[in-house]
């Protein structure tokens, strides 16, 4: 209801300090009202964190094991990928495994070697004088960073070719033998030439 603007001017002292009466009361009433607004947000506030934060927690661990498992797959990807490249890179090479495997024997094998050796002067016609194979150390005292390997001394008499012939199927020998030295000389009891050759084989200890 709208009062009119004289309405004060015209009210009577009786009414007037029954106003003043109630004045304080409804002053009184809105700062209780506002008070208890004050409360009632605060507590909505402080329980609502309480309820809030385990939730927010829980978000963020799962945000996380979410990146970890994200980490994870990417790794395993990639780990596939290599394995799946590996696997293909050793069935290109499976063939030659035997080979690869027979240059450097787990033994010296000494007898073996010295027998292809021989063949190998048969083969070529060359005429032997001797094969000798130095002292074979079977097992270290003490660790070494050389390989194991052993040393053949190989002299033989043929013509130029025949040799040349011979010291390249020793070269590719299917087990490892590496040509140190050689030396070739007229031969003083025929036309042929005669060679001395140095060469060290390898084995796995």
């Amino acid at each position: 209801m709208k009062l009119p603007k004289n309405y004060f001017e015209n009210i009577s002292a009786k009414r007037y300090k029954a106003y003043l009466k109630i004045l304080p009361k409804i002053e009184s009433d809105r700062s209780r009202i506002f008070i208890a607004l004050i409360f009632t947000f605060f507590a909505i506030s402080f329980f609502g964190i309480f309820a809030i934060n385990p939730t927010l927690t829980t978000i963020f661990d799962l945000r996380r094991q979410h990146d970890d498992a994200v980490f994870v797959k990417t790794k395993l990807d990639e780990k596939t990928e290599n394995l799946g490249s590996l696997s293909r890179q050793y069935l290109e090479i499976e063939n030659d495994l035997p080979y690869v495997m027979s240059a450097i024997p787990n033994n010296p094998e000494v007898p073996t070697l010295t027998g292809q050796i021989q063949a190998l002067i048969e083969k070529h016609g060359l005429e032997q004088s001797s094969i000798q194979v130095s002292e074979v150390e079977l097992a270290r005292s003490e660790p070494a960073n050389d390989d194991a390997s052993f040393t053949v001394f190989i002299v033989a008499d043929g013509t130029y070719d025949n040799l040349v012939g011979f010291t390249n199927s020793l070269a590719d020998f299917n087990r490892l033998v590496v040509i140190e030295s050689i030396s070739i000389t007229k031969s003083q009891e025929s036309d042929d030439l005669s060679m001395s050759l140095r060469a060290r084989s390898f084995f796995k200890k």
